[in-house]
């Protein structure tokens, strides 16, 4: 019964994403024009759908704030800064509040789920909520104390995504079936809009730098404007749809059990990802680069996205052994 319960379209849209988050951080150790593009285009959108996907699947608990969020937050945080400081050699400075790279998204998630509430109670104002965080994702780039300091800057400027994807479970999801039943032209024109995203991107490549699609630095930080931020938000939201729009609504093997488990794998995969930058595994050439770090992202999602790795993991994933 749990499995017929399951959203296949959702689950297989977070098993694309987190396999392109593993990638994507695999793409940071090794040099290369293409690969550099490469890196711009799935930067430029993973993170924004993965937390729309994310806030789908939200729901106000506060035993889960705890015990799913804040807990593992507290786990992982502490055992990648002594990962970091006594296996790799390196230190951290400001670690109670600054989130250890990957861990920030914990941290903002912490900060969405406390405001569910307040969406939920005022149900009538869930259209304005989402302008007025659009607003707030824009202007708060124009406050250089907004950044990696608990993670505020990206969870300003992504909370529009979780709180889409929080009223598309909730109220929206029959408009888009509707807009599928229209045919395939919306997807066709998605299509299109990310086509012309892609070739822009190439064109503007050299320009573009990668803390911009990190959502983390304010626009003098940063060196760039409001309307390259609304510009990259922009394209993330077409991703995020046209992701709504092709994804198969049905079970596939091994993507949609990876897509109930994403969770073991961000959390866990850090560790390898530091592990093969500390030994200088890729190494080779651009060619031989990309295929081996397309290999051992399809592996660690496989060897971490599963229930033998979570149920292993369990005490640091969840808190509800506290209960007994």
């Amino acid at each position: 019964m749990e499995q017929m319960a399951r959203n296949h379209k959702m689950d297989n849209g977070k098993a694309l994403l987190i396999f392109l988050v593993v990638f994507g951080h695999f793409l940071e150790l090794f040099p290369g024009n293409f690969k550099a593009f490469l890196y711009l285009v799935i930067y430029s959108f993973h993170m924004p759908a993965f937390v729309f996907f994310s806030g789908y699947f939200a729901a106000w608990k506060p035993g889960r704030l705890f015990q799913r969020i804040l807990y593992p937050y507290l786990c992982f945080q502490v055992l990648y800064l002594l990962f970091e400081t006594y296996c790799l050699g390196n230190s951290f400075p400001h670690p109670f509040t600054r989130p250890y790279w990957l861990m920030w998204y914990l941290i903002s998630m912490a900060f969405w789920y406390l405001l569910l509430p307040v969406i939920d109670r005022l149900k009538r104002f869930r259209g304005l909520f989402l302008a007025v965080t659009a607003a707030l994702a824009l202007l708060s780039g124009f406050l250089p104390w907004i950044g990696y300091r608990f993670g505020l800057s990206r969870t300003i400027v992504l909370f529009p995504f979780f709180l889409g994807g929080y009223l598309c479970h909730n109220s929206w999801k029959e408009r888009l079936k509707i807009l599928k039943e229209k045919g395939a032209w919306p997807g066709l024109l998605l299509l299109a809009a990310i086509t012309g995203s892609i070739l822009l991107l190439w064109a503007v490549r050299s320009a573009v730098e990668p803390d911009w699609l990190y959502h983390s630095v304010s626009y003098a930080g940063g060196h760039y404007s409001l309307w390259i931020r609304g510009l990259l938000l922009l394209n993330a939201g077409i991703w995020t749809l046209w992701l709504l729009f092709a994804l198969p609504d049905r079970r596939i093997p091994f993507l949609s059990a990876l897509g109930g488990h994403t969770m073991a794998v961000y959390l866990l995969h850090g560790f390898f990802i530091k592990a093969a930058e500390a030994n200088g595994l890729l190494n080779g050439s651009q060619q031989e680069n990309l295929l081996l770090a397309f290999l051992m992202s399809l592996l660690l999602c496989f060897l971490l996205g599963n229930p033998v790795t979570e149920r292993v993991f369990r005490f640091l994933f969840s808190a509800k052994w506290m209960e007994r």
